[in-house]
């Protein structure tokens, strides 16, 4: 089961017939056509003769032709190879024969269900003395076709014959450069053991490395350069390789083809519905489903039918087929209790309902239809297993798991196996743009604090007040580090236009390092350690990485002696922002890092939360409520909640009104933040910060760390206090997992970071500041 997370599983008889008949009848380029499949085995047994009679393999060489001409122009015909994509074999395939699969026009379907993607690169059509062949074989168990210039990788070259790995030769593909060239363009190979694909591409953004050995995009780990085609020399065939490119990328990353499932004005042809997704943490299963009358619950956090608790809409697929989706088929395992969904029929062996399949699971039918491709109006739906549980949990939000690389274990020890499929994007779920109109923030701001630690040699940033213990400018805080104010802003949450800042920690060298492009540490797990030594903290925030009038450039440089990476937006303060040029303090300019946004608009200002020490926004008182049963403190700017807001009463669930607890801001004024609500079910406690990391999501409805559920924002609170604040103190109590929030400090006595109070109560120190009435 863990093992075929996107392969589609080919049954050799089914392909068997096809390939062979494409064997016999493959034709090679200035050659007569073999009908008996021959080609390649002549081709050795001439070269097993020449050997034997103590010709070298450069002498051989020396006798073909060469690949020039006196004036420098190809001797010898050059030939496109087109590049196909199979997404029910999770094959690509290439090949100079357009009669193979029917088409060269990018986008169409062909024979075998494979859909060109254009030109892939060039090579030369007949042997010539500068340039190597290209094997081709073809492996029916895992449906990959697979291309080398090193025939010991195989180990045989005669058409028909099995070698290494059970990998049957197909002859030759052409002829190419085996080394660097100033005509040859490199081909880079890529490998993904998840569907068993070797992938092969001259354009390397399209998986996004060419270091051997690392895992780009998708999935792909790179092998390295396959070899280097050939240039073509007319404007015209440069052009249909370049184009290519851009038409036609398949699984990696194409806007794929959804035609007879959206309109022209990308309105669904068919109906859209929700699959909601349920927890039962005493079997540990996930379950998915159309139909909430099977639990009985839609509400977030409440339990159901069996124990299962609503975690929301997981994702949504169509309720009918339509043009391209495909059926995703429902399973059952009762020893181990799991819930199965797959595309792939054959993964289980049956799509009968009732009957058993594979493995032990039993069919329990269709949940919908959804899309196999990536396309404008799709979004990615990842499968992980988990085998110490024996569960199997699908999300479109890969930072649940903190990994959607095939095949590497991420959080709660949850493997990734891929895409499983593509659900349907609806109107609601389009990316939330960061400018509500083209200046006014569409999404909140976090302050980024800068401090310096001279012991150290560090600049650290970081978006939590709490972490250094002080945001005064020139005040030392924990670990020596000293605030130097407000370094930038960045946006707290994703949005369309922005990406994330990625924050690194190396502790051999004392260095913070900071970047939006996550390859150059390799790794964006929390905890996981990349290159060079440095540690992933997650994300400092969400930057723009362009210019505007919105945003101002945040110049990073660094000091090579004492390994410090520092980040401003202040070009005086180094002297120079070009890249490579060293400024003062011996710090080397390495560009504009990304682009922070600008916290005054030139026509709009963020309104302020207070004005002349009186509050210029609007505040929400918040209610105090406690549960004595389950040892719970609740607090909610909706008194309906739990249907009283008088002092002393009980409400609802049995929680007891203890009058209001402080006010928060109704929305996002200057300098505040969000303070996000949770609920975890198990502990019976309810949890509040401004600081969305300590439990890992800021979604509503996802499940975080601990098991608790996002509920959402509570209010707006300020970090600091500026005079017209109030802090908010937290306390928890271990013994019966209770946090509990105050203004006044004589409930529980103290206020000491880590003292134990009254009633038990540990103090957390302050949470935030409310706004002072």
């Amino acid at each position: 089961m863990g093992s075929q997370a996107e392969g589609f599983i080919v049954n050799y008889q089914t392909f068997c017939g096809p390939w062979e008949k494409w064997i016999l009848n493959y034709e090679y380029q200035e050659e007569p056509e073999d009908p008996n499949g021959q080609h390649g085995e002549d081709e050795e047994k001439e070269d097993d003769a020449a050997m034997e009679e103590g010709e070298s393999e450069q002498e051989q060489a020396s006798q073909l032709p060469s690949c020039y001409n006196d004036d420098g122009s190809y001797a010898v015909d050059v030939v496109p190879v087109y590049r196909y994509w199979s997404a029910g074999a999770g094959d690509h395939f290439y090949t100079t024969n357009a009669n193979e699969i029917g088409t060269t026009t990018a986008g169409q379907v062909g024979n075998h269900g494979y859909k060109c993607e254009g030109i892939a690169f060039y090579v030369f059509a007949s042997k010539c003395s500068q340039a190597v062949p290209i094997y081709r074989y073809w492996k029916a168990a895992g449906s990959d076709h697979f291309y080398t210039t090193d025939e010991s990788e195989i180990g045989t070259t005669t058409s028909g014959e099995k070698g290494n790995h059970d990998y049957v030769s197909e002859g030759i593909l052409g002829y190419i450069f085996p080394d660097e060239t100033e005509d040859g363009t490199p081909i880079y190979r890529y490998w993904k053991a998840a569907n068993t694909d070797h992938f092969y591409t001259t354009n390397s953004n399209e998986i996004g490395t060419t270091d051997s050995g690392q895992a780009g995009q998708f999935g792909y780990v790179s092998e390295g350069v396959l070899g280097y085609g050939v240039t073509p020399e007319s404007e015209e065939q440069k052009e249909e390789q370049g184009g290519a490119q851009q038409q036609g990328q398949g699984e990696q990353g194409e806007a794929a083809d959804d035609e007879g499932c959206f309109d022209t004005n990308g309105e669904p042809l068919a109906e859209v519905i929700p699959i909601y997704r349920y927890y039962l943490a005493s079997v540990v299963n996930h379950f998915y489903t159309p139909n909430p009358a099977e639990i009985g619950t839609t509400q977030v956090g409440k339990a159901g039918n069996y124990g299962y608790v609503c975690e929301g809409v997981g994702f949504k697929l169509f309720k009918t087929q339509c043009g391209n989706s495909v059926p995703v088929y429902r399973y059952f395992k009762g020893a181990g209790t799991d819930h199965f969904y797959t595309t792939n029929p054959d993964e289980i062996g049956t799509t009968t309902k009732g009957t058993v399949g594979n493995y032990g699971y039993v069919s329990e039918g269709i949940i919908g239809y959804a899309l196999t491709e990536d396309t404008e109006h799709s979004l990615p739906v990842y499968r992980y297993w988990n085998a110490g549980k024996t569960d199997h949990f699908y999300t479109s939000n890969g930072a649940e798991i903190g990994t959607v690389e095939a095949g590497q274990v991420g959080k709660y020890g949850f493997k990734s196996e891929g895409t499983a499929f593509f659900g349907v994007i609806a109107d609601d779920e389009a990316p939330k743009t960061c400018f509500k109109d083209d200046v006014t923030p569409n999404v909140n701001l976090v302050k980024i604090y800068r401090y310096w630690n001279a012991d150290k040699t560090d600049h650290m940033y970081t978006n939590d007040p709490n972490e250094m213990g002080t945001i005064t400018p020139g005040e030392v805080g924990k670990d020596g580090y000293k605030c130097e104010g407000v370094a930038f802003e960045l946006f707290v949450q994703p949005c369309a236009e922005a990406v994330p800042v990625y924050r690194y920690w190396n502790k051999a060298w004392g260095d913070h390092f900071y970047t939006t492009n996550v390859k150059e540490i390799g790794v964006e797990i929390e905890g996981n350690t990349g290159n060079y030594g440095f540690i992933s903290e997650g994300i400092l925030g969400y930057a723009l990485t362009e210019g505007s009038r919105d945003s101002v450039p945040v110049y990073r440089y660094f000091k090579g002696g004492v390994s410090d990476h520092f980040y401003t937006t202040n070009i005086q303060e180094i002297g120079t922002g070009f890249k490579g040029e060293l400024g003062n303090f011996g710090y080397v300019s390495e560009g504009v890092g990304f682009y922070a946004i600008k916290f005054v608009k030139d026509d709009y200002e963020v309104k302020k939360c207070f004005v002349d020490g009186h509050v210029n926004d609007e505040t929400l008182p918040i209610y105090r409520y406690w549960n004595a049963a389950n040892t719970d403190h609740f607090y909610t700017k909706n008194g309906n909640e739990i249907g009283t807001i008088t002092s002393g009463e009980t409400g609802q669930y049995g929680y007891k009104s203890e009058g209001i607890g402080f006010y928060l801001f109704k929305n996002n004024c200057e300098g505040s933040i969000p303070v996000y609500r949770y609920w975890n079910k198990a502990w019976g406690d309810h949890f509040y910060t401004t600081n969305s990391k300590e439990i890992g999501t800021s979604t509503p409805g996802t499940q975080g760390n601990y098991g608790f559920v996002n509920e959402g924002i509570l209010g707006y609170a300020l970090p600091e206090n500026v005079g017209c604040t109030l802090p908010v103190y937290r306390y928890f109590k271990g013994g019966v997992s209770d946090h509990f929030y105050t203004l006044n400090i004589n409930e529980i006595g103290t206020a000491t970071k880590g003292q134990v109070g009254k009633y038990g109560y540990v103090s957390e120190g302050v949470g935030f500041y409310s706004a002072d009435l």
